[in-house]
């Protein structure tokens, strides 16, 4: 039997072809946002509404792996249609990154002084920085560390970094990912992210500290807020929904979370089962439920 078909769940029997027939069963939800939600250009109409009724069982947080900011990432949605009467919580990678390096977390120990950190990714990711109170190095001796929201944009793939991340691990920097995805679905196209980069530095032999899923500090976050909002609530009655096994059904398997993987998102793209069971040969990410669309 397969092992990653949801007939080989304890939980479901079945691919679904929404959430309508699960999310009774639980009291708040944790969701992805690209590739379940919209693509990045455009929200998912069915999607939207589904946020609405999951709304109506009990409140939801929208956990994204992006590097924008949290209040970037809500402007970005409310421009999609995606209001604020669809979730009740918001949280991102570039949110976590912004506030790990505004408290120094993001140091090595021991490490001390006011070096600054060279940036890699978009220009419009340039905010994470913005009143952290690291310095922005303009040239690579300065640094003491990389912080990185994604692939620079005059680079479009891993291998055309490679001469950067050499130089990188060269000097021993540490790398600040700021988006673990390692691809992700903007409209049509397949677009490589910061983690793509992080996975290729580690590889290397380079030091690595990532923000987001499937981290466990982003979800104890999310669980927290969920909680304030419903005291009585449990992880036993948390469902995460999500379209990527390595990062959304990680994270929920590792947090003991009951999950659901849509089939609109990255998995649409390639092969699954090859995918995760390179990585994850000993225990592979696998959802309690599989879905069609996050859809009612």
């Amino acid at each position: 039997m397969n092992k990653f078909s949801v007939s080989n769940s304890a939980a479901a029997g079945c691919v679904h072809a929404g959430v309508d027939l699960i999310a009774p069963h639980f009291d708040a939800f944790i969701v992805d946002v690209w590739g379940v939600v919209c693509d990045g250009v455009s929200a998912f109409p069915a999607a939207v509404d589904a946020l609405r009724h999951l709304r109506a069982i009990g409140p939801v947080a929208l956990l994204s792996n992006t590097a924008r900011r949290s209040h970037a990432l809500a402007r970005h949605l409310t421009g999609l249609g995606i209001d604020v009467d669809c979730y009740d919580v918001l949280l991102t990678a570039g949110e976590a990154c912004h506030l790990a390096l505004k408290s120094g977390r993001w140091r090595a120990e021991g490490q001390t002084g006011d070096g600054g950190v060279l940036y890699i990714g978009p220009d419009r990711d340039r905010i994470i920085l913005a009143q952290s109170g690291v310095q922005e190095c303009r040239s690579l001796k300065e640094a003491t560390a990389i912080v990185c929201t994604g692939m620079l944009e005059t680079l479009n793939s891993v291998e055309a970094h490679n001469r950067l991340l050499v130089e990188w691990l060269k000097r021993d920097l540490p790398f600040i990912c700021a988006n673990p995805d390692r691809i992700v679905r903007i409209g049509a196209k397949t677009v490589p992210c910061a983690g793509a980069l992080a996975e290729r530095y580690q590889y290397l032999g380079g030091r690595v500290l990532q923000f987001g899923k499937p981290e466990p500090a982003i979800y104890h976050a999310c669980i927290n807020k969920l909680q304030q909002l419903r005291p009585s609530l449990t992880r036993a009655r948390i469902l995460a929904i999500g379209d990527g096994l390595e990062t959304d059904i990680a994270g929920a398997n590792r947090q003991g979370l009951n999950s659901v993987l849509v089939k609109t998102g990255i998995h649409g793209l390639q092969e699954t089962e090859g995918l995760v069971e390179r990585k994850y040969a000993g225990s592979p990410p696998v959802p309690d439920y599989v879905a069609t669309a996050l859809d009612w």
